[in-house]
């Protein structure tokens, strides 16, 4: 997404939607940057993904670059939706 507004837009929809059916299940993949690269949207873009999307999310997929970045921490529990699947963790 290239600009907050853009998020703005996006958590709009999904939030309509979700009011509509109760029952809709929304995932949210963050893709805001990863370990090798940093970010690559703009901080005020992935500020928004983290305060406007994950909020609505069901599910998250953030890689552990994206998991650190928006929660502030190497703990899932600490992003936000219930159900969270983190990629390209180290072991």
């Amino acid at each position: 997404m290239g600009s907050p507004e853009l998020v703005g837009v996006v958590a709009d929809a999904v939030a309509r939607a979700k009011a509509a059916n109760p029952a809709l299940l929304y995932c949210c993949d963050p893709v805001i940057g990863n370990g090798a690269k940093g970010l690559f949207v703009a901080e005020p873009v992935a500020a928004a993904i983290r305060e406007l999307l994950l909020p609505l999310a069901d599910l998250a997929t953030p890689n552990a670059f994206e998991l650190r970045w928006l929660s502030g921490a190497d703990d899932a529990r600490q992003l936000g939706p219930a159900r969270v699947a983190v990629t390209s963790v180290e072991t």
